[in-house]
């Protein structure tokens, strides 16, 4: 088993240029292209589409390093997930719909003795 899960660990690390793995050269060319195309929607030509370009390469190779084990990439989903979760959720816990409530009543009872000994039962109710 931990041979199996170790094939697996750091998968996409492996350094290809420099300091940059593959993760990171993939999210450079990936932020690149979709920079280009939002920039040519945008401006048409010229100028801004070179400073998209370079804009969205950046922020595809900064989302792809890693802070404390996690990808940034994923940090910022887990976070959005957290925050629409908590906008969209009631912030107050409402006991009744998580445990029932049992409503105490009251029962009527009767005293026999038996032997000299009480004994208490419940009374019941008969119908006609």
């Amino acid at each position: 088993m931990y041979t199996e899960l170790e094939q697996f660990l750091g998968r996409g690390e492996e350094k290809a240029v420099w300091l940059l793995s593959i993760k990171n050269i993939g999210g450079l060319i990936g932020g690149g292209v979709l920079g280009h195309r939002l920039g040519s929607l945008v401006f048409g030509d010229g100028l801004g589409v070179l400073l998209c370009t370079l804009l969205g390469a950046l922020a595809g190779l900064i989302l792809t390093f890693q802070q404390h084990g996690l990808l940034i990439l994923r940090r910022l989903v887990i976070r959005v997930q957290f925050y629409l979760r908590r906008a969209v959720r009631a912030r107050t816990l409402d006991a009744d719909a998580i445990f029932p409530v049992n409503v105490p009543r009251e029962i009527p009872i009767q005293v026999f003795q038996y032997d000299g000994t009480p004994v208490i039962v419940p009374q019941i109710e008969r119908t006609r």
